[in-house]
């Protein structure tokens, strides 16, 4: 990056934080601002609508007490019946009381258990108000009194839909309650003392309500057509007007809540509790709207703010570059070699100057060290001919003294290999002439010339792979073949069952075999057991060979395979240490296989140690 645009991403990242910060606290202020605002206006509204129902009931109240007169002399009849009777309700015709008083009008007659005994309303007979604690109380003191209890207009338990008067007389014996009620007729003076002509006036001023809903203490809509669920009612009448406290209730599939509130509205002395309930209900989502529209016009004024603070900055950071990058060109072109051009001087104030003077002292002390360094190449390209000559001389005189020194190593080899096999003859013929007392330091004898013609092959073995057979082409090769003639070297007891699998390998193969069978013998002695199995896995073939000898410890297993490494089982064994190393150079480098050291004896070290090798399958 240019040091400009630097500069431009520096200011960017400072301008960034500072605009999203300012986007934050402005969501922050425009949220609280229009939740305070929200709460503000939800409670105001709930209290209008509250206050004015607390009104209109007043106004109700006048209108159902206006009644009164009317109902009164409609129990003169009903009294009278009831005492030419003489107490017996049987005698009484409530059916011709009501004829004669009109068909608005209907009798009931309650007992002591609060029951409807005798009615002109069919659907009430039978009706009990144990269940109303406050209204059982109130007809047993009209019961026990002397004179007329007006009551509200109110609807009937059981007929939902018809409002009527009601009043109640106690009988001369206090046996019973005399109710009389009257029908009302909805489309009278009394409309206009409706609830809901009322809400529907004042839910206006609050854009977020979207519904007012009034119930009545039966949980039983005011003005709805549509009646609430048999759960909604269960809840308004236990948790709202049984509970007398306020509840809210929130639907977040609709982004809705809604407010349940109390308007007490019972009074001592009359019979119907006229308390309502209303549920306030508001649309989340439209104050969510509100605030996202306020604040998106506050962040396209923090955007605009912010673009025209980069702009500026940009316009800075243009002017403070310019002569840095005056002073890049020129260094430019005294790298590209032009060493005479001059360093444009007075742009960027003093520091630049400075700089720029700097520079051109640098360029003249440049100028001189290549002069020097030209010098010193042709002087070091010079000394390098001729080390390069005393060089390939003394690497041609190394390689005809090694060539020498081969060759007499391969005699000394041939010839070495030559007295072992004779004194390996002599010996054997000594074993079968001595006697039993000294055939053991003959056996020792044979056992030292053995070990002496293992170390002339693995000698031979490794100046093999050294001096260049180590890369020779690899071709199929029967591992069976292989692996008997490796056998038939070592006076052994061997299980082997054969194979005919083949491998990618070459001559030196048997080698592995032979180090392998060579190692246990050693350490195994002659009561040495061998088992050799040969599995088949994909593109590879696995041949383990197990000994019955004193095994490696597990933590010292990866050590065996090391060069010049001896008793890792603790057991004295003769051997060089280069065995196994050989086996696994030969399996690792050379065919591009694995080897690895177990157990025989899963979990038992001490009963032996099997040598697993891995081959490419031919």
């Amino acid at each position: 990056m240019s040091f400009l645009q630097l500069l431009l991403i520096i200011c960017i990242l400072i301008v960034i934080p500072i605009s999203l910060g300012l986007a934050y606290d402005s969501y922050k202020s425009v949220s609280e601002e229009y939740n305070s605002n929200f709460d503000l206006l939800k409670n105001n509204t709930e209290q209008s609508i509250i206050e004015t129902l607390i009104v209109v009931d007043k106004g109700l109240t006048v209108y159902d007490e206006g009644l009164d007169d009317l109902m009164k002399k409609g129990f003169e009849p009903f009294l009278s019946a009831y005492d030419e009777s003489e107490g017996d309700l049987s005698q009484v015709d409530l059916e011709a009381i009501r004829e004669g008083l009109g068909e608005d009008y209907n009798l009931y007659v309650i007992d002591e258990t609060h029951t409807i005994t005798y009615t002109t309303m069919a659907t009430d007979l039978g009706l009990n108000f144990s269940y109303l604690e406050d209204f059982s109380g109130f007809l047993d003191n009209v019961r026990e009194g002397y004179s007329y209890v007006g009551d509200r207009v109110v609807k009937g338990i059981r007929e939902e839909k018809t409002i009527r008067k009601y009043a109640y007389y106690p009988t001369p014996d206090h046996r019973y309650v005399l109710e009389l009620s009257y029908d009302i007729d909805e489309d009278g003076p009394r409309k206009f003392l409706q609830y809901s002509r009322t809400i529907e006036e004042l839910k206006g001023m609050n854009p977020y309500l979207t519904s007012v809903k009034l119930y009545d203490i039966f949980g039983y809509t005011i003005g709805e057509p549509d009646e609430p669920d048999k759960e909604l009612r269960k809840f308004i009448i236990n948790n709202v007007i049984g509970e007398k406290k306020s509840v809210t209730l929130e639907d977040s599939a609709k982004g809705t809540f809604t407010d349940y509130r109390l308007v007490n509205l019972y009074e001592d002395g009359i019979g119907s509790d006229t308390s309502l309930a209303i549920a306030f209900t508001y649309d989340e989502n439209l104050l969510e709207d509100n605030i996202a529209s306020a604040w998106y016009s506050d962040l396209l004024n923090i955007a605009g703010l912010s673009i025209l603070l980069i702009l500026i900055l940009s316009i800075f950071c243009i002017a403070i570059s310019r002569p840095l990058k005056y002073l890049v060109d020129d260094v430019d072109k005294i790298a590209s070699g032009d060493l005479d051009h001059q360093i444009r001087t007075g742009r960027g104030g003093k520091e630049f100057a400075h700089l720029e003077a700097s520079i051109s002292n640098m360029v003249e002390r440049l100028k001189k060290t290549i002069s020097k360094v030209r010098e010193s190449e042709e002087l070091i390209k010079r000394q390098n001919d001729e080390l390069e000559t005393i060089v390939a001389s003394r690497t041609k005189e190394a390689l005809e003294k090694s060539n020498e020194a081969n060759f007499y190593l391969d005699i000394i080899t041939h010839d070495i290999n030559n007295s072992n096999m004779a004194a390996l003859g002599y010996a054997e013929i000594m074993l079968d002439l001595s006697k039993e007392e000294d055939r053991s330091i003959v056996k020792m004898l044979i056992s030292a010339i053995h070990q002496n013609t293992d170390i002339i092959r693995n000698i031979s073995l490794m100046r093999a792979m050294k001096n260049g057979e180590k890369d020779a082409s690899l071709s199929p090769v029967n591992l069976d073949n292989i692996i008997r003639h490796a056998i038939s070297l070592f006076p052994l007891k061997v299980a082997y069952e054969g194979t005919g699998l083949k491998v990618m390998a070459d001559k030196l193969l048997e080698e592995v075999f032979t180090n392998i069978l060579g190692n246990s013998i050693r350490h195994a002695g002659s009561d040495c057991e061998v088992r050799i199995s040969v599995t088949e896995s994909g593109d590879d073939v696995r041949i383990c060979i197990a000994d019955n000898g004193p095994g490696i410890p597990d933590d010292r297993k990866e050590e065996c395979f090391n060069r010049y490494t001896k008793n890792l089982s603790g057991r004295t064994a003769n051997g060089n240490g280069v065995g196994l190393f050989i086996v696994k150079t030969l399996v690792t480098e050379r065919y591009g296989g694995s080897v690895e050291a177990l157990d025989t004896v899963e979990g038992h070290p001490e009963k032996g140690l099997m040598i697993c090798v891995t081959l490419r399958k031919a």
